[in-house]
């Protein structure tokens, strides 16, 4: 998928960028890079949404942003585990985190819009609440 091959691809450039300008070691770059290459799913909403991009496009880039938080996460997790306690990796391992991660944000996002949406309904009509309940 693009967005997981440019957070990857972000991930390395960061980690090369932090190991050159800053005295650390090449892992530790990407255990930063881990933490700074996911792309913002929601900047990106307000910048299509600025330019009217089209609503195809627009659930496309939603829907590879749960791919590129998970990937993120999971980065992150294999990092951590190999610099601070020394655990070796598994393939195995590895996916399984990434599917949890991946089928978990899935669910909690599933779970949280059911409860929105049924709080919106209850207050159907009273637009003065959900238009402030709405705004951030």
């Amino acid at each position: 998928m693009l967005c997981n091959n440019w957070s990857n691809t972000n991930l390395f450039l960061l980690a090369i960028s932090v190991s050159i300008i800053f005295p650390v070691q090449f892992i530790h770059g990407l255990l930063f890079g881990s933490i700074a290459a996911s792309i913002d799913a929601v900047a990106v909403a307000a910048v299509f949404k600025r330019f009217s991009v089209s609503k195809k496009l627009n659930l496309i880039i939603e829907g590879e942003s749960l791919l590129n938080d998970s990937t993120s996460i999971v980065s992150f997790n294999v990092l951590k585990g190999i610099i601070f306690s020394n655990i070796a990796f598994s393939l195995i391992g590895t996916s399984f985190s990434f599917l949890w991660s991946m089928l978990g944000a899935v669910a909690l996002g599933s779970a949280i819009g059911y409860i929105g949406g049924k709080i919106l309904n209850k207050w159907q009509g009273d637009e003065y609440v959900i238009s402030h309940f709405q705004l951030p």
